[in-house]
């Protein structure tokens, strides 16, 4: 809990915006509901945040990562079937965008897909790590990495602060255009 309000002071949030699903409260369903629910009501010119601090999964085809939710079990079917690709969340969230409104997604996630022995979940291939893309012209993925069972990494927290003043200076730019 103590990393949402560090996000939200970092990123200048109010409170009442920031919505967090904890343990059982995470499944597949609630994570994607949630995230559509918020992203709607962004308004016009706006910036919707999503921050996800949990499991996470290669897809089957090793070409992206599933965000894994709390009901998953360690089975490529269950992770599969379970496990919200971020190809599926980023369409989501971006139909429920208001039209030029963006979005920046910070996935602090393993993407590994290792059972408890260190071995590659059968039925997944490995996922080439990807630090940080654009998507879509108006969706931004940040993927983080976990710097040990506590959360964030201070290099992660500096790329939070960079993507907080890029945000700030686009802000900045389109209201001296206005």
């Amino acid at each position: 809990m103590r990393y949402l309000l560090l996000l939200a002071l970092l990123l200048s949030l109010p409170a009442a915006v920031v919505k967090p699903l904890l343990n059982q409260q995470a499944t597949r369903e609630a994570i994607l509901k949630s995230a559509t629910q918020a992203a709607s009501r962004v308004q016009s010119g706006g910036i919707f945040w999503l921050v996800y601090i949990g499991h996470g999964a290669p897809a089957r085809s090793g070409k992206e990562g599933l965000l894994v939710g709390v009901d998953a079990q360690q089975t490529a079917d269950s992770l599969q079937a379970r496990g919200l690709s971020q190809r599926e969340l980023l369409s989501a969230i971006e139909s429920a965008l208001a039209p030029d409104a963006r979005a920046v997604l910070v996935l602090d996630a393993c993407f590994s897909g290792k059972t408890s022995s260190g071995d590659l979940a059968p039925g997944l291939a490995p996922l080439n790590p990807v630090s940080a893309r654009v998507s879509s012209t108006r969706t931004t993925v940040l993927t983080v990495r976990s710097s040990g069972g506590d959360g964030l990494s201070g290099s992660d927290i500096q790329a939070l602060l960079a993507a907080k003043r890029r945000r700030e200076a686009a802000e900045a730019e389109e209201a001296a255009l206005k």
